[in-house]
């Protein structure tokens, strides 16, 4: 565990020895790093990192990658959770609306829940369709924040303690070829459930291909 939050003034990039020892072990495979306190929360816009900013950007754009995992309960009473094989395509405020509708259901009492269930959108080819909120999560995957937010992805960059590794930076072998022509490497986020609440992780391919970094901002 490299934890840089509790040693660091704000806006203060790492020291040299702790960029060779994070370099160091990242190079090893038997190991693996998770570190703590690279971005620097203080720096950062927070009227960036908020769902209202995400479906205010993104409106009315298709998104096509979503997945589905399913929550079944067995016959014992325990539940598990299984990943459906069915692409989902939506628009992001549709996608919205289902992150509210789900937030909403598991609030509701029992009696509520039946009525408040079934989330109704139309994917990109037009087609209606339709998932219990109570039964499915729909994770949002792999979108590519550069292109799409790109307010979002100055705000990380700026914010981060160890440029130098992020794609395009002082240890990225792509650090001398033009970003238009460097292959995608990140940032891009996806929306995951961690026991019912939203989360937005960031991954970034640091000094590819070695090693990837998650920041984790809580929604709901």
């Amino acid at each position: 565990m490299a934890d840089f939050s509790k040693h660091y003034n704000p806006s203060t990039s790492i020291h040299p020895e702790d960029e060779q020892f994070m370099l160091h072990v990242m190079e090893r495979d038997d190991v693996t790093l998770i570190s703590q306190g690279l971005l620097d929360t203080t720096a950062i816009d927070p009227s960036l990192w908020t769902l209202q900013n995400f479906g205010a950007s993104l409106n009315q754009d298709f998104f096509h990658r979503f997945r589905r995992f399913d929550t079944k309960v067995l016959d014992d009473g325990t539940e598990k959770i299984v990943e459906v094989d069915v692409p989902y395509s939506m628009k992001i405020m549709d996608y919205c609306r289902y992150l509210d509708q789900r937030a909403n259901y598991f609030q509701c009492e029992p009696q509520q829940q039946a009525e408040n269930k079934d989330f109704v959108f139309t994917n990109h080819m037009g087609i209606e369709q339709r998932v219990d909120v109570g039964v499915s999560a729909l994770y949002l995957i792999d979108m590519d924040i550069k292109k799409l937010l790109p307010e979002l992805h100055d705000d990380f960059r700026s914010a981060f303690r160890f440029p130098a590794a992020l794609p395009g930076g002082r240890f990225c072998m792509m650090n001398k070829v033009t970003p238009d022509a460097r292959p995608f490497m990140g940032p891009n986020c996806k929306f995951l459930f961690l026991c019912r609440y939203l989360a937005l992780l960031l991954q970034v391919l640091l000094i590819e291909p070695i090693s990837t970094f998650l920041t984790t901002s809580f929604f709901h």
